[in-house]
């Protein structure tokens, strides 16, 4: 057997395409391992439909925007994501 480099989790066919604007998913990469998990984590549930439990949507923003929040000595994370457009 091939020893291949790992990918990670391939989509599947009824998830929801992630779309990285800007320097977006390298500014993820540059978090704390553990905060970049958890958003990680919360981004593939949203990618299957479902609602993270501690979104917090943002209507005066816009429709289907929403953000999550990490905290990690002492520091705050944030990641605005659009769903539904």
């Amino acid at each position: 057997m091939a020893n291949l480099p790992y990918s990670g989790p391939q989509r599947q066919t009824n998830d929801k395409p992630v779309v990285w604007v800007g320097s977006s998913k390298d500014d993820i990469s540059a978090m704390p391992g553990s905060v970049k998990a958890s958003f990680g984590h919360r981004l593939r549930q949203i990618q299957q439909g479902k609602a993270p439990l501690d979104m917090k949507r943002l209507p005066q923003v816009g429709l289907g925007v929403c953000e999550l929040r990490e905290t990690f000595d002492r520091n705050a994370y944030r990641v605005v994501y659009v769903a539904n457009l």
